[in-house]
């Protein structure tokens, strides 16, 4: 047996190496004292103050149905204490969960995940990690998913102690899974049914997988009920729309700012594909007395997919979410999705392995074929599958590992992603700590103001602005609440300046 099955066919220790606890205390730690330099923005002013509370004795109707999501926000925008800790404890999960779904519970494990997790996309990362609305809905979607993914494996490998005990669990946790945010309780409902269909085809107990499928359904029976998603589907939703102007605007989208997303933005990840693949290419040339042609195409369609990506990311300036090269975008999203198909089924040589890796590529691909027909959509729509593709960067790094040809592999792993974990969180400590220093220095100095009788005062923007989604008041609508949120006078007129 190899150990790919091994890790899900046997129980799991409380820790894997005596470092592990003490590599996910650190981490949380200093992810709590990174979150806390995060300002509230946006939508948060709204959430947190008496907007938040009549959307919730509303049931949300006519908003959305995401009741999980929702719910969460309301709790996080009124313990600013406690919101911080919940933000680094939930990236040390994803972390965890990504290695578990690995089988790659080791230092270099670690290292290449957190590395890759902090590297994500600054607008994934300030849209999902820094703003509070964006938090409750997709990173602790993202959340639910791995856990899902976790109990398959589970299902198809050791099976439950308990199984009547973990689905009575289980059942609520998936309702609860499918009401955070639209995509990914579409995946659930497909994954959970389609994992319960083929536990049953092949006379396996399938206890824990029916409380998951027969929860999402439940979930999103739930969340559709809203009435926002009627108004969405006949055209006269103020904020929605699904299908643009036909198949056309769909096509346009997918291969364009869809593909951009969800693919060209990741460089650091696509990069770390590209070296892992390689480096399997050369151990299995080491057993073979031939390279094989689709060795080669791997490889070529993972350049092609490094290459492009920097030439469409390069076409994007600051000030825009897209380029002119955002519609050849397809071009390397696709060369990604061959080359991964392919080094799935001629280089990973574990069956379990190739399989997982397999559902998970089939898993990005339905949760970000949605977002071809949606608008508006953004980079926080994209968490989640950029943590399943971490997830399968990590399954050819365990796939390395277990052939045991690179032994000094893992200590490059380790020693490369310590130093992009410390380079990342050192300019985000940096970047941040700026802009909570001028958030604070703002709010007092408007204070002050008022304090004094004043009723206008002039501000001015928060710095690094690419950093935090909707950092100031920029209209009426988001003024009001920002004055509610830190509880200002109404009639006071705040006007936002623009840095030089």
């Amino acid at each position: 047996m190899s150990t790919s099955t091994a890790e899900h066919t046997r129980p799991q220790r409380l820790w894997a190496f005596p470092a592990e606890p003490w590599i996910l205390a650190a981490l949380a730690l200093t992810l709590s004292s990174l979150a806390y330099l995060f300002p509230a923005s946006g939508d948060d002013w709204g959430w947190g103050t008496v907007v938040g509370s009549r959307r919730f004795h509303d049931g949300f109707e006519g908003y959305n149905g995401r009741w999980a999501g929702n719910l969460s926000v309301l709790f996080l925008t009124r313990v600013p204490l406690l919101t911080p800790i919940i933000v680094a404890l939930t990236v040390c999960l994803l972390i965890r969960l990504l290695i578990q779904v690995a089988g790659v519970r080791t230092p270099a494990g670690y290292a290449a995940a957190t590395a890759l997790v902090l590297a994500m996309p600054l607008g994934e990362w300030r849209q999902t990690i820094v703003w509070v609305s964006g938090f409750s809905n997709y990173a602790l979607g993202a959340f639910c998913m791995l856990v899902f993914i976790v109990c398959a494996q589970r299902d198809w490998g050791v099976g439950w102690r308990s199984a009547k005990a973990v689905a009575a669990v289980a059942l609520p946790f998936a309702i609860a899974s499918a009401l955070f945010i639209e995509h990914v309780t579409v995946y659930l409902v497909l994954a959970t049914v389609v994992n319960l269909v083929l536990l049953l085809r092949a006379r396996r107990s399938a206890v824990v997988a029916g409380a998951w499928a027969l929860g999402a359904l439940v979930g999103a029976a739930v969340m559709f009920s809203n009435s926002a998603y009627r108004a969405v589907a006949d055209g006269t939703s103020d904020y929605q729309s699904a299908g643009g102007s036909g198949l056309g605007s769909i096509i346009e989208q997918g291969t364009g700012g869809v593909s951009q997303y969800a693919v060209t933005g990741n460089t650091v990840l696509n990069v770390a594909l590209l070296v892992a693949v390689a480096t399997l290419v050369a151990t299995s040339r080491v057993t073979a007395s031939r390279v094989d042609r689709r060795h080669l195409v791997v490889l070529g369609c993972l350049l092609l997919t490094v290459a492009l990506s920097a030439a469409v990311t390069r076409s994007v300036d600051r000030d825009n979410y897209f380029g002119d090269l955002t519609s050849w975008a397809w071009i390397p999203a696709g060369a990604l999705l061959v080359a991964l198909v392919l080094a799935a089924t001629t280089l990973v040589q574990d069956t379990v392995r190739s399989r997982t890796i397999l559902a998970l590529v089939a898993s990005a691909v339905v949760l970000i074929g949605p977002m071809a027909a949606l608008n508006p959509y953004g980079p926080r729509n994209f968490l989640p599958p950029y943590l399943l593709l971490v997830a399968i960067a990590l399954l050819f790094l365990a796939e390395i590992t277990e052939r045991g040809a690179a032994p000094l592999l893992p200590v490059a792993v380790v020693g490369t992603g310590a130093a992009t974990v410390l380079v990342v969180l050192g300019g985000y400590f940096a970047v941040y700590s700026q802009i909570h220093h001028e958030d604070v220095e703002r709010t007092n100095r408007i204070r002050e103001i008022v304090d004094q009788g004043q009723k206008r005062i002039a501000v001015f923007e928060l710095p690094h602005r690419g950093y935090v989604h909707n950092p100031d008041p920029s209209n009426r609508v988001d003024m009001l609440r920002f004055k509610r949120f830190h509880h200002l006078p109404r009639d006071l007129k705040i006007v936002v300046v623009p840095r030089g």
